[in-house]
């Protein structure tokens, strides 16, 4: 009999009685559908193992609290809206021992005793897991003080997270544009008839990737559920064969007609899952994505610019917006303008809006520097949009940020915004970003590895890589700045923060030779580059003449302007 340490994840579905005697066959329904579509997946996702299922419960187990708060805030985002459950949990990390097919130990006893105690829709975490977690999970969560719980002997400290119509830690609900303008993709789960465990694994895993990666799209609404869609949508539908060890994923794509638009096959072997998992999620989502932006860019472009919708100008911003290129900038800008134009209070296009021209800034495209002085008149009409997005009231908060120097307010807003939709990887971005320009590198990184962790196929990974490369540049740790440039200049050439991250870490080490060659392709890339031009528009927690930053861009052979 071994202990070891882990975190458990206890979820209870709230009136379940109740349902049952309501409509017995309508709630077994709903039950396997959430199980199919939620549950297994989102678990996978956050390698947890669903190690006992009670009828109207689940024990999960995973190695750490991290992924096990991780996994329940996603559960309960998904089920926020759900027409029937509503799920407590409770999560503590400590001793576990498996015998005969059951889970005993301190996690467990602790985890169901804090279930108890949760709200619905809520969760409740010990101090021992709260003590884990980074900081794009502490604003989420309120301390609940010591509370005692039965046949516990001591009492424990307890951290809430309440979900309800009026609470800030509500998840912010999906734009309400979403079924008027943007695309929908559903996913159903992958099916698998091999009743082996680890194939039922495999296909909860394949599931739970698709849904994640595919979900990270902000020009599509996607998400995997295991009933048949009233709305009109694209469909992603899999399914696992087997034949003894080798594996088969047969997937294939549908239109909103109904008709198959793309389909391929994956083989690979049992023995290399994991890895066959990694390739073929990475197959399928870079091959839909680049399908459905085709076809949707397609779709709007036949419509004359004067034609467009409120809903189709922001869809428009949002799919050009997808490099660092001056040209893309421009051509969102323009289209978001244009989007409020015709919709004054639209608070989705106001923010990403804002969040495009604050990037422009900071980047330094000349050619963009007359529209961008129109940043503070954007920002005092977006004040007085009602029900702002989180991404809306950071941006607004860093456009203050820019003048003011104001770290409090900048670092209150980014707290709010992370408890009000802490899986929204653009919103993660910008969140690690501002943590670069306040200065406290620690917390950038933080939010660029959970951006990491959710959005491997995202198309702001270069912004992450770059933010992560500037972070580690302050912080002092050259190497891995470099690394993280490199990895980005992979996916482009043309992002000139890496070259500038590049040439200062290089010089700082003493490498002059690549320093200078970086240089130089940063002053290709920007001739008008200076140290002058570039301290004006960079802030990072201190005076620019203090930084290393500064100093290895000087070092590098950077003009100082005039």
């Amino acid at each position: 009999m071994q202990r070891r340490l882990a975190a458990i994840l206890a979820a209870d579905i709230v009136g379940y009685s109740r349902l049952m005697g309501a409509d017995e066959q309508k709630t077994l329904s709903e039950l396997q559908d959430m199980r199919s579509s939620i549950i297994a997946p989102v678990s996978a996702v956050h390698d947890g193992k669903v190690v006992k299922f009670m009828g109207d419960g689940w024990l999960i187990e995973f190695d750490s609290a991290v992924n096990a708060v991780n996994c329940a805030m996603n559960i309960q985002d998904k089920l926020v809206d759900h027409p029937s459950f509503r799920l407590r949990m409770g999560i503590h990390a400590g001793d576990v021992i498996h015998q005969n097919d059951d889970v005993f130990g301190d996690a467990v006893n602790v985890a169901a005793r804090l279930e108890a105690r949760a709200t619905p829709s809520g969760i409740l975490i010990s101090d021992a897991a709260y003590a884990s977690l980074d900081g794009t999970l502490t604003p989420s969560f309120d301390d609940g003080g010591e509370i005692e719980l039965k046949n516990i002997v001591r009492p424990v400290r307890v951290w809430s997270r309440v979900l309800n119509a009026t609470s800030t830690s509500a998840p912010t609900p999906a734009p309400a544009i979403s079924q008027a303008g943007i695309p929908r993709l559903t996913l159903t789960p992958v099916a698998c008839s091999d009743t082996r465990p680890e194939l039922q694994e495999l296909a909860d895993g394949l599931t739970g990737d698709l849904d994640t990666y595919l979900g990270t799209l902000q020009w599509i609404e996607a998400g995997a559920t295991g009933q048949q869609s009233t709305i009109s949508a694209y469909n992603l539908r899999a399914t696992l064969r087997t034949r003894q060890d080798r594996l088969r994923l047969e997937a294939r794509l549908t239109n909103p007609e109904g008709q198959q638009i793309w389909a391929e096959k994956f083989d690979g072997d049992l023995g290399d899952s994991f890895d066959w998992q990694d390739e073929t999620v990475e197959k399928i989502t870079s091959q839909i994505v680049g399908l459905l932006l085709e076809i949707e860019m397609h779709r709007l472009s036949a419509i004359p610019d004067d034609e467009l919708t409120a809903e189709q100008a922001f869809l428009q911003g949002l799919m050009t917006n997808i490099d660092v290129s001056e040209n893309n900038f421009q051509n969102s800008i323009r289209y978001q303008l244009k989007a409020i134009d015709l919709e004054p209070q639209f608070s989705e296009a106001y923010g990403e809006l804002i969040a495009v021209g604050l990037s422009a800034t900071t980047m330094g495209f000349p050619s963009l520097a007359p529209l961008l002085k129109n940043l503070p008149i954007w920002a005092e009409a977006a004040r007085q949009v009602p029900n702002k997005t989180p991404l809306l009231e950071l941006s607004l908060a860093l456009e203050s940020f820019f003048r003011d120097r104001d770290v409090l307010a900048l670092r209150n807003t980014v707290a709010v915004a992370l408890r009000r939709a802490p899986f929204n990887l653009r919103l993660l971005i910008f969140s690690g970003w501002s943590y670069v320009w306040m200065g406290e590198g620690h917390l950038a990184l933080e939010c660029f590895a959970k951006f990491r962790r959710l959005g491997r196929f995202h198309p702001y990974n270069l912004i992450c890589d770059g933010g992560a490369a500037t972070a580690d540049l302050l912080m002092g740790n050259d190497e891995a700045a470099i690394h993280a440039a490199q990895s980005g200049l992979k996916v482009s050439t043309s992002y000139v923060t890496l070259y500038r991250v590049l040439a200062a870490a290089h010089a700082l080490q003493g490498d002059m030779d690549q320093a200078q060659d970086a240089m130089q392709h940063v002053m290709e890339l920007s001739p008008h580059e200076s140290l002058k031009n570039w301290s004006a528009r960079s802030y990072y927690g201190m005076l620019m003449i203090e930084t290393r930053y500064y100093r290895g861009l000087e070092l590098a052979g950077m003009p100082p302007g005039r």
